[in-house]
This record gives structure tokens, sequence and C-alpha cells, in this order.
């Protein structure tokens, strides 16, 4: 008797053990953080071309286009561009979350980058 005890008591720390694995929130939590901060870097960067306007991008030098985005630049998140292959500023190091906007005009390109500083 005391075997099958052993075993049920096993049984039932086992399925424990996975339905708390498996229910867990924190993978849902962390996706939708993530989520969210890409949401809101999607917006700032729609906002950075409704406000400028496309051709802006690609009338304008580079100083004046890297001025201008990194003022949308604040606490939270960075935004960078590249024009013509020429970057602002440097990338972040590791693997952050990024969002990139390509814009084409011609045979002319350019991307608006915005990341998270410090990552999740």
């Amino acid at each position: 008797m005391r075997i099958i005890d052993i075993s049920a008591a096993a049984v039932v720390a086992t399925t424990s053990l996975v339905l708390i694995l498996f229910l867990n929130p924190a993978p849902q939590l962390a996706a939708s953080q993530e989520y969210v901060e890409e949401s809101a870097m999607r917006t700032l960067l729609a906002g950075i071309v409704s406000a400028k306007g496309i051709l802006w991008f690609f009338g304008s030098t580079m100083s004046d286009v890297c001025s201008t985005v990194e003022a949308y630049s604040n606490s939270t998140l960075t935004v960078s561009a590249t024009l013509d292959n020429h970057e602002c500023s440097a990338h972040p190091s590791g693997n952050p979350v990024m969002v990139i906007l390509d814009i084409s005009f011609g045979s002319r390109e350019a991307a608006l980058e915005a990341w998270v500083k410090g990552g999740l």
C-alpha cells in the first residue's frame, strides 16, 4: 500500500510541476511587453514621417536628418537614421527590440530605426 501512495504522490507532483510550467504567465507577459514597445516604436517612426514628409529625408543634409531624428529620442527609446548607407549613430550592442522603417525614393534609400534603451 505504501508503494501506491508514493507512486500517487509522484504522479500528483509531476502533474503539478508540468501545469506550473505550461500555465506560467511570465512568457506571455514578456511577449506583451515586447509588443507594447514595438508598437510605441512604430508609432514614433510613423509620426516622424508624418511630421517631416518622405521627401524631406531625401532633400535634407545628413546632419539635419540626424539631428531631427535624434531629437525624437527620449529616456526609453533611441531613434536613428540611415541615409544612402550613412548612419547617424552606432547600433546598440546585443540583441535589442528594434523596429526599422525602410523608405525608398528612386535609387535612394533611407531607414528610420528605433530601439529600446537597455533592452527588455
